[in-house]
This record gives C-alpha cells, structure tokens and sequence, in this order.
C-alpha cells in the first residue's frame, strides 16, 4: 500500500478542492438526481463555499503522489447539534483509487489523529457507503460502535455512532 498522506486544506488548495468536489457531486447526482448548472457545473460558488470551505477541518487525500480524494470533519454533530462530535461531512475518494484501501487507510488516519466521538452518516441511496464505513468503523472500533437510522429535512440513512480514545 502506498503512502497515504492527509493535507490539511489551506487557500492554496483551494482550486484542487474545488475541482474534486465537482466530481465528489458528479458522483453522488448519481443517487440524488443533482442536475448540472446552466454553468457546466455542479455547485454555485456560494455552495462551494458552503459545503466545503466553511467547515472546521479539510484534509485533502494524498496517495502514490496525487491527489486521491478528500474528507470534511466538522466539530459538532449534524444530527443533535452536540459540539465535539466529530462529524464526517464529505468524504470522497477518486474513482481511479477506489478499492485500492486508499479511503480505508485515509479514514483510520482520521480516526487517530482526532480522538473524540465520532458520527459518520450515509443516505439511504449511497448503500456502497454504508458498507464501507460500516466495515471500516467496525475494524477500528474492533466493533465497538452503534448504528441508528436518521431522518431530518435533508433526508433520510444511517448513522454509525462511536468513541476513539486518545493514545490508540
């Protein structure tokens, strides 16, 4: 397995990001039926500002020296508001790395970097996630994790719900 590297976001990166997360849209208009703006793309800049700039952590993925994706962590939760959950808002891997364990090992690296209680949420359509963080949560937290359906006004999935100690 090759380098896995987490960049955390900086103005710099600023045209990176914004060019995976059309592609992170791309893909997900896919189980939402998101339709292309009369711009070409997917996202206003208003909501590129939004949904990926004005969130407490980005971390660009590195992997075999490129870009492999990214992952948004905000500090409170999405569904109860609780601050110092870390909440996974976005998290997105190239399809040219996928099933490769690039997003496997970028999530874990996450995970141990910011020790705290975690919430990672899928919506009902995106089953492929599911699985994945199921798996993926369910290794690191050696099964140590709860999952629960939510609904509010944006929709409707799962929730996994666990706790990573300092010093793991």
């Amino acid at each position: 397995m090759a380098q896995i590297e987490l960049v955390p976001y900086t103005p710099a990166h600023r045209v990176i990001l914004r060019n995976m997360a059309e592609l992170y849209s791309h893909d997900f208009s896919e189980l939402t039926g998101m339709a292309l703006k009369e711009t070409g793309t997917f996202l206003t800049e208003a909501q590129f500002e939004q949904y990926f700039i004005d969130v407490f952590r980005a971390f660009l993925i590195r992997a075999k020296d490129q870009w492999a994706g990214f992952a948004l962590i905000d500090n409170k939760s999405q569904l109860s508001g609780e601050q110092g959950v870390h909440d996974v808002l976005q998290f997105f891997v190239l399809r040219a790395h996928r099933r490769s364990g690039i997003g496997t090992h970028a999530a874990k690296a996450l995970f141990k970097q910011f020790p705290a209680k975690w919430e990672v949420r899928q919506i009902e359509e995106n089953a492929a996630a599911r699985t994945f963080w199921r798996q993926v949560i369910a290794e690191y937290t050696k099964g140590n994790f709860s999952e629960a359906p939510w609904q509010d006004k944006h929709g409707s999935g799962w929730v996994q719900r666990f706790c990573i100690p300092p010093e793991r």
